[in-house]
C-alpha cells in the first residue's frame, strides 16, 4: 500500500470512528430522554418519597437493651402503596419489660400510642401482642408471639389504617 493510500485509509478510518461515536452518543441521549419521560407509577413514587423518612425514624429508635437482631427486611408493596422496615429480635427479658421500654422509647421519639397491647391475628393458629403507635401517616408496631415470649418485632412504616379484621375482641392492658 502506498503512502497516499495509507493516509486516505487513516482519514476514512477516523471519519468512520467519529460517525460511530456520534451515532452511539445520539442513542445514549435518546435513551436518557426516554427514561426521563417514563412515568414512575404513583405507588412506587410514594414509596420512594417516604422510604428515607422511614429509615430515619427506624434509626432513631433505640434497640431494647439486651435485644439481639435476628433479621431485618424492607417490605415494599407499591399497589397499596406501603413500605416498612421490619426487624426481629430475641431477648431473655419478658414482654412486659419490652412493652414498658418501647412505650417510653416511642413517646421520646414523638410517637403517639394508638392501641396498647392489642391481640391481633398473626396467622390462623397464633395471636400476637402488639403495641401500635402513630406519627402522622406512619405506624410503629412492637409485637411478640405469646407462644415465644423471647422474640419480638419492631416494624416502622407507611401503613393504611387497620382493617376491621385486624383487631381481635381480646384486649390486653
Amino acid at each position: 500500500m502506498s503512502y497516499k493510500n495509507k493516509k486516505r485509509f487513516k482519514k476514512l478510518f477516523i471519519i468512520i470512528k467519529i460517525l460511530l461515536l456520534l451515532v452511539f452518543m445520539g442513542y445514549i441521549i435518546k435513551q436518557g430522554e426516554y427514561e426521563k419521560n417514563v412515568k414512575i407509577p404513583e405507588g412506587e413514587q410514594k414509596i420512594n418519597d417516604v422510604l428515607p423518612i422511614i429509615q430515619k425514624e427506624y434509626a432513631l429508635l433505640q434497640i431494647f437493651p439486651g435485644g439481639v437482631l435476628v433479621d431485618s427486611a424492607t417490605n415494599r408493596i407499591p399497589k397499596l402503596p406501603t413500605v416498612s422496615i421490619t426487624s426481629r429480635y430475641t431477648t431473655d427479658k419478658s414482654w412486659d419489660e419490652i412493652e414498658n421500654f418501647y412505650r417510653e422509647e416511642a413517646l421520646r421519639n414523638g410517637w403517639v400510642l394508638n392501641r396498647g397491647n392489642t391481640y391481633k391475628p398473626w396467622d390462623q393458629d397464633r395471636w400476637s401482642r402488639t403495641l401500635v403507635f402513630d406519627k402522622g401517616e406512619y405506624k410503629l408496631y412492637i409485637s411478640n408471639l405469646p407462644k415465644d415470649e423471647h422474640v419480638f418485632f419492631v416494624d416502622v412504616g407507611l401503613k393504611y389504617p387497620a382493617s376491621k379484621n385486624e383487631a381481635s375482641p381480646k384486649q390486653g392492658h
